[in-house]
Parts: C-alpha cells; sequence; structure tokens
C-alpha cells in the first residue's frame, strides 16, 4: 500500500513539474515576444531624434515626407523575412544612427528644396511670353492628363507606378522640375512598397524604386539624402547577388557605383574608392562572361575611379585609368558624346595636378568644343 502512495504521489510530482515547465515556456515565450517588440523599437529612437535635428524654417510637409523616407526604409528592413531577426535588428540600427548622423547635413539640403506645389508653378514664370507657351503649354498638358489618369485609379496597380515614373523622368530629364520630379518619384515608391506588402511585387523591384528617388536627388545634388536611400538599396542587392542571382550583378555594380556619386559629391573619396573598385571588377567579370554587349559601364566605372584616386592624390594610378577609360570610349562612339567630353575633362583635372599645364589646357579645351557641338543641355556637366 505504501509503495501504491509512493507510486502515485511521484505521479502527482511528474505532473506538477510538467505544469511548471508549461507554465515556465509560457512565460518565457511571451516575455521572449516582449524582448523582441521592444528591441524592434530601439531603431526608430534615432531616426525620431534625427527628425528633431531637422532645422524648423523647413516647411512642414518637406519635413514630413523626409521623416516618412527613413522610416519607409527602416520598416522594410526590419521586415525582411529572409534575415535573421538579429540581423534585421543590427542593420535597423545601422540605418537610424546614419540617418542620425547626418541629420544636419540633410536638414541643409532640405533648405533649398520648394515645395512641388501646383504643377503650374513649374512652367514659365511670365504667362504673356509666347516663346515660352509655344514649347511650355503641351508639356504642362502631358504631365496634367498623365496624373489626371494615375489618380483617378482607386487600385495600386504597377501600370500606376509605372506612370508615376515615367511622368518623373520626363521631369527630371527634360530639367523642368526636378522638384516635382521627386514628388512623383515618391508616390511610385509607395505603390510599390504597398504592392511588396501585398506580396504582388518582388524585393529587387522595391530596391529599384528607392534607386529611382536617389537618383533624383543626386540629380539635385542632395548627396547626403541620395546616400542613406543609396546605402539600404546596396545591402538589398548584396543579399540578392549572395544568393546566387546571377542577373543582380550588374543592379549591384549600379548601386556601388551610385553610392560612389554620393560619396564623391560629399567630398569624400576614401570611401567612394573602394566602391568603384568593386563595381570596376564586377564588370569586367561581367563583359568576360559575355553579359555586357560593350563596355561603356567598364568605362564610366574606369572614370569614376581615376575622379577618386584623383582626389586622393594619387595621381599616376588616377592618370592610367583616366586614359584607359578615355581610349575605350573612343573605340565606343565614333561622333560627339557626354560620356567622351566627361573623359577629356577628368584627364585634364588629373594633368593640370600632374604639372602638366599644356596637356590640361589641350583635353579641356578638346571637352569645351565638345560640349558646344552636342548643344546647349551639356554645356557645363561633367
Amino acid at each position: 500500500m505504501s509503495g501504491l502512495l509512493e507510486q502515485l504521489t511521484d505521479g502527482i510530482d511528474i505532473v506538477w513539474a510538467l505544469l511548471a515547465a508549461v507554465v515556465v515556456a509560457v512565460l518565457c515565450d511571451l516575455a521572449s515576444e516582449e524582448i523582441r517588440g521592444r528591441l524592434a523599437q530601439l531603431p526608430e529612437l534615432p531616426v525620431r531624434l534625427a527628425a528633431r535635428r531637422l532645422p524648423r524654417e523647413i516647411p512642414r510637409e518637406i519635413r514630413d515626407d523626409q521623416v516618412a523616407e527613413w522610416l519607409a526604409v527602416l520598416h522594410d528592413i526590419l521586415h525582411d523575412t529572409e534575415l535573421r531577426p538579429v540581423t534585421r535588428l543590427c542593420r535597423g540600427l545601422r540605418h537610424g544612427l546614419g540617418v542620425l548622423r547626418t541629420a544636419r547635413t540633410i536638414g541643409r539640403e532640405l533648405i533649398v528644396t520648394s515645395s512641388p506645389g501646383h504643377l503650374i508653378t513649374v512652367f514659365p514664370r511670365d504667362p504673356l511670353d509666347p516663346a515660352d507657351w509655344s514649347t511650355c503649354t503641351p508639356l504642362l498638358g502631358r504631365v496634367q492628363a498623365v496624373l489626371r489618369q494615375v489618380r483617378e485609379q482607386r487600385v495600386d496597380t504597377r501600370e500606376r507606378a509605372d506612370l508615376l515614373l515615367g511622368t518623373a523622368r520626363y521631369l527630371l530629364r527634360t530639367g523642368i522640375s526636378p522638384e516635382t520630379a521627386l514628388h512623383l518619384h515618391r508616390e511610385a515608391l509607395g505603390i510599390r512598397r504597398r504592392l511588396h506588402r501585398a506580396g504582388r511585387l518582388s524585393l529587387a523591384e522595391l530596391a529599384d524604386g528607392y534607386h529611382n528617388v536617389a537618383y533624383n536627388l543626386r540629380e539635385m545634388r542632395q548627396f547626403r539624402r541620395a546616400l542613406v536611400l543609396d546605402a539600404h538599396v546596396l545591402r538589398v542587392r548584396r543579399d540578392l547577388y549572395a544568393n546566387g542571382d546571377d542577373n543582380a550583378a550588374e543592379h549591384l555594380a549600379r548601386s556601388l557605383t551610385s553610392l560612389a556619386s554620393d560619396h564623391r559629391g560629399c567630398r569624400e573619396a576614401a570611401q567612394a574608392h573602394p566602391l568603384d573598385r568593386e563595381a570596376l571588377d564586377i564588370r569586367r567579370g561581367l563583359r568576360r562572361r559575355g553579359h555586357l554587349a560593350d563596355d561603356r559601364d567598364v568605362a564610366r566605372s574606369l572614370n569614376n575611379l581615376a575622379e577618386d584616386e584623383r582626389m586622393l592624390g594619387d595621381l599616376e594610378q588616377a592618370r592610367r585609368h583616366a586614359e584607359e577609360g578615355l581610349a575605350m570610349r573612343l573605340r565606343l562612339f565614333d561622333t560627339d558624346h557626354p560620356d567622351l567630353a566627361n573623359s577629356l575633362d577628368t584627364l585634364a583635372e588629373v594633368y593640370h595636378e600632374l604639372g602638366h599645364a599644356a596637356d590640361a589646357i589641350g583635353y579641356r579645351a578638346s571637352a569645351r568644343a565638345m560640349r558646344r557641338r552636342l548643344g546647349a543641355r551639356w554645356a557645363g556637366r561633367t
């Protein structure tokens, strides 16, 4: 009888032990969920602090757009299911701290950015000038028609994003209004983000949306703002390339080139140089495997590398890369081309700093003459 009682007691103890284990496991799980939730909020703190560093004289709608852009990048990082939780947290913190570190510089860039306002403000200031209106009235009609068509659609679609993107490119490349183009690029990005969350758009296509906004900012010479987005796009494309996606290789090279351009615009050649070197290595590899139809991108990387090395004071290496890039472009273009003019300018700068004044004057004169032949659109561009 006593043995039966002992067995029963042992059984009860085991049951209690199991129940206690279950309770402890549940509590630990709840605690870990709470901890994960709290940790996920950490990267947002430096972004909120960065928002406070933006100058008060910036219009409210521009401030709100900028903070929303930072938070959108952060959201995409923290909800990337292909990354481990610790990796997401680390990348989120890196993004937040990077934004906090550069917030004041970005604020200075934002001060010179006017609000897009009405599209009519994009066009001639003097409506009585018939010469202006003869060219601008059709443009205004085209832009308004496209936007009307887009905003009549109530459902997010790729086509709607593409309409916004096409109009933004038109306004940016013609120089009509980079500010309005940026506004439209952001609208297109918002659609892409919603499509991605719904599982109707790939991560690579979402990265393209961020890349478009960064390109717009770079064309407006707002390099620090572009840098934040380009750094995010580069991380995404590195992951895609690391997973064996060969088609992502050239996209990765473009991201490296874009981020390097941002650093160069910020006078940070030391940060730009390794990025341009990696882009050149990738493009040369693609060229050897036959993935590139010509050497135009390789030539661009050579010229960028020469610019970095000139800024860093490595003038002999800069001269070698600039000459190699120019020779490649001379083989590619049998007539005047903006890329050729850029190579001539780069070589002129290198020879000037080497003390070869006659060579520098000759190359610079050739670049200017080529730009005059190309037309006013390219005058002054480097």
